[in-house]
């Protein structure tokens, strides 16, 4: 299918100016106002996450309508999405209103309007999705799961996704970052959830004892911390470790032997079946010389970890 009828296939499937969301036929046959069954409980986690909506076209970071469908063609089933507002209070599928805002648009940087953010012309002519264009695209796709990479105001941005689209949020996975975060995502009904952690916050301690306390199911991390002796220590708790920026499949075997079950990558492409993890092999170090893709490294993970309510 080429990109021009699939752009048209998602303009169809969105109805401008009231937000609806059509669902896919076959939800449509089920009933009237019945939505898509959820997925059963216990979801299976990935090895590879596409970062962003994943690269395309030697690009990365678009959040494009057809990074999704390049992605999804490829293999990925899950995806991440980076969510902000724009200056009327819309949300949108964008990194940041900075680098990657100018990298898009080949404007200047600043937060615009909902009306700009959709009248600009991108690179190579993406389609830049709104959330109404989010939840379109995953109703066809009900296989996918799509992550959620809140830049600002992130619980009232799940609260907002979680009215607009309840039969969505089973495949719907926030990133949380705080136990206020997680409590919080949970009171909504997200069933998972990914904590996203920094550099050097939380500490190694405070992360083991929040993923014990919470029984996080996986954590998110940069690759300087995923080359150490952090994910060993999460796996042995049940949690699962994952690293973003990770675009060759050296730095990604390697970080596999350390007991990090997957990536979050633009390009790499799906293993099919994935080996087993966590099997350190002899002359693998206690820290590994990690290679990533510079570009990727603009992620900038919020932390508010002041939160001293450990209930």
């Amino acid at each position: 299918m080429g990109r021009n009828v699939r752009k048209l296939s998602y303009l169809l499937a969105v109805v401008f100016g009231a937000g609806v969301v059509l669902p896919p036929a076959a939800s449509l046959a089920s009933g009237p106002g019945k939505p898509p069954a959820p997925k059963p409980p216990g979801i299976n986690l990935p090895r590879e996450i596409a970062h962003a909506a994943g690269g395309i076209d030697g690009q990365i970071y678009t959040n494009s309508l057809e990074a999704l469908e390049h992605n999804y063609d490829k293999g990925y089933r899950w995806l991440e999405v980076d969510l902000h507002l724009t200056s009327d209070g819309a949300i949108v599928l964008l990194h940041d209103w900075e680098n990657a805002f100018v990298n898009l648009f080949g404007a200047p940087p600043g937060v615009r309007s909902l009306t700009e953010f959709k009248t600009l012309p991108a690179v190579n002519n993406y389609t830049q999705l709104t959330i109404e264009g989010l939840a379109a695209w995953a109703h066809s796709h009900p296989d996918s799961y799509l992550l959620l990479d809140t830049k600002i105001d992130h619980i009232g941005m799940l609260s907002t996704i979680r009215a607009r689209y309840p039969a969505l949020v089973p495949r719907f996975i926030p990133y949380v970052a705080s136990p206020e975060h997680y409590r919080a995502a949970k009171a909504l009904g997200y069933q998972e959830v990914f904590w996203l952690i920094g550099e050097t916050v939380p500490t190694d301690q405070e992360l083991l004892s929040l993923a014990a306390r919470y029984r996080a199911p996986a954590v998110a991390m940069p690759p300087v911390r995923a080359a150490g002796g952090l994910p060993r220590q999460l796996r042995a708790g049940g949690t699962k470790s994952y690293s973003w920026g990770i675009n060759d499949e050296t730095t990604r075997l390697a970080l596999q032997q350390n007991y990090v079950a997957g990536v979050l990558t633009d390009f790499l492409e799906v293993l099919q079946p994935a080996p087993s993890a966590g099997t350190v092999k002899p002359g693998i170090p206690d820290r590994l010389s990690i290679r990533t893709d510079s570009r990727s490294l603009w992620h900038t993970p919020y932390n508010k970890f002041g939160d001293s309510d450990t209930g």
